[in-house]
């Protein structure tokens, strides 16, 4: 294009650029870097589900994209400027009548994409929490949608399900693939209807929200450490107005599909901590499938040709709707032992959801997790009635998650034999395996845990010293006929995490990353 040429010489900005100028291009936009800055220009196309084709609507469209942009990434999303003179004489901000219009941002730098970072193996927990507790905090305050406008209601939901099976071309790869597809699909059509109600109910309930709609790793850059979410969907409104869990989901996928499958439940856990919103588990995979299925079919779009660019999503998008077996392991033990460090861990890897009683404790009392609550020993928020409570809760939560066909990792420090009895009763009752970890350290290091953890007031538990001591002195272990299985977990020593997995569950409930099954190329 003769506008886009013209732009890579450096006097049509108002600014020094760095030469040469960098043209980056999707199949709907042209991104110029120049250094400081990046100018994004929306091609004139139409592709059905958006449409770029006037001047008027590029112009619309570039100030949703700043709009929507700048919820997240606000440090990056600077203007819509106009492109003025001629296509081939250009002048980006000036003063005459617009031939185009750009999103102007600040230029990053692209190692920084979380994608780079987890292709290098450099990606760390501490980002991905960061970027769960934005995320949470982000969904919190954005609207829910008009209940007269239709976006999240079943129907919808379920039809750009089904696109993602219409515009893969399943001929190209062979008749195992095209099989594979095809179960996929019914399974899709299936679980759709079955949860038809699940998602209505949702909607209602205010959980469908103007998201940002496309949450994969590589729109999300890590700026002055901070992870920045960019590049929402603003071509789109029914591919941004979705259930909050849906959102999540493609995260959570995508860590996985790049080699990062316990950070992705390490990131949910870590968004349920804020949000509360475990009755969304229901669907968790239904959306897990159907993000994997998205990401696959973008990526058949781009290449047709490129076979493992489609599986690596598709693979996912089958291991996500498997049903395995749930199981349930309480992480027990008294504060500093290291429980729920251990907890993190354990769902990360065997993707399940943790429970923990310190955050639900103070979601009970009306309170962040963070938030400290300045009780003491044995008053305010722990006062044996509201132990009573959080234990409750955390059953509750437990049962309904288990029933939903994923495994739970509780956390707490199940001081005595009757907290454990009714989990234990539960676990009989729906016959799913139970594990009781007993996590313990020496007491010089209990200790030093405890007060270290003070010192950074960063961590739920506000357990002090005193606290310690009359837990170590009220401590009642499990005994062999409380579950499956019992193991002793000593923390203040090296711990092979990967050699307990294979001890404490089968490998039918701990589960495998997809790929064994890989189809011939």
């Amino acid at each position: 294009m003769v506008l886009i040429d013209a732009l890579l010489r450096p006097e049509c900005y108002p600014h020094p650029v760095q030469t040469p100028i960098r043209l980056r291009q999707t199949h709907i936009s042209w991104v110029l870097l120049t250094g400081s800055y990046a100018y994004k220009i929306k091609k004139p196309v139409n592709f059905g589900f958006l449409d770029f084709t006037t001047l008027a609507k590029r112009h619309f469209y570039c100030r949703e994209e700043l709009r929507l942009n700048r919820r997240l990434a606000a440090p990056i999303y600077l203007e819509v400027v106009p492109i003025s003179g001629t296509v081939e004489r250009p002048e980006v901000g000036g003063s005459g009548t617009p031939i185009e219009y750009a999103v102007k941002m600040r230029q990053f730098d692209e190692r920084e994409l979380l994608s780079e970072r987890a292709d290098r193996g450099v990606l760390t927990p501490q980002e991905i929490d960061r970027l769960a507790d934005r995320i949470a905090h982000f969904h919190q305050e954005i609207p829910a949608v008009d209940p007269l406008d239709p976006y999240g209601r079943p129907e919808v939901v379920r039809e750009h399900v089904r696109q993602n099976f219409a515009q893969i071309n399943g001929h190209l790869y062979g008749e195992e693939v095209r099989e594979r597809l095809e179960r996929l699909k019914a399974w899709s059509e299936r679980e759709g209807e079955r949860l038809a109600p699940v998602m209505l109910s949702r909607r209602e309930g205010g959980f469908v929200r103007e998201c940002h709609g496309d949450l994969h790793l590589g729109n999300t850059v890590l700026w002055q450490g901070e992870p920045l979410p960019f590049d929402a969907i603003e071509f789109n409104p029914a591919l941004r107005w979705i259930d909050l869990l849906s959102e999540v989901a493609l995260t959570t996928m995508d860590l996985s599909a790049h080699r990062y499958r316990p950070f992705g439940f390490r990131f949910l856990n870590r968004y349920l901590w804020t949000t509360g919103d475990y009755e969304s588990l229901t669907l968790l995979p239904y959306y897990l499938t159907y993000r994997a299925m998205v990401r696959a079919k973008i990526a058949h779009l781009t290449d047709p040709a490129d076979l493992e660019g489609f599986l690596r999503y598709f693979r996912w998008a089958e291991q996500f709707s498997r049903r395995r077996r749930p199981f349930l392991i309480l992480v027990s033990g008294v504060t500093g032992s290291g429980k729920s460090t251990l907890a993190i861990q354990l769902s990360g890897e065997l993707e399940a959801i943790h429970l923990r009683s310190d955050v639900e404790r103070k979601r009970l009392a009306g309170l962040h997790w963070s938030e400290p609550s300045r009780s003491g020993l044995g008053d305010g928020l722990y006062r044996p009635e509201m132990t009573t409570k959080t234990y409750g809760r955390l059953l509750r939560l437990a049962e309904k998650i288990l029933q939903g066909g994923i495994g739970v990792v509780v956390d707490a420090t199940f001081l005595r034999k009757h907290l454990r009895a009714s989990f234990t009763a539960m676990a009989r009752r729906l016959k799913v395996p139970l594990v009781i970890l007993t996590v313990r350290a020496a007491p010089e290091i209990l200790k030093a845990r405890v007060e270290e953890r003070l010192k950074l007031a960063e961590d739920a538990s506000e357990a002090t010293p005193e606290v310690l001591a009359a837990q170590l002195k009220a401590y009642e272990p499990p005994v062999a006929e409380e579950a499956d299985r019992i193991f002793e977990v000593d923390t203040g020593r090296p711990l092979d995490l990967k050699e307990l997995l294979r001890e404490i569950l089968p490998a039918r409930e701990r589960g495998s990353p997809p790929g064994s099954n890989a189809f011939p190329a």
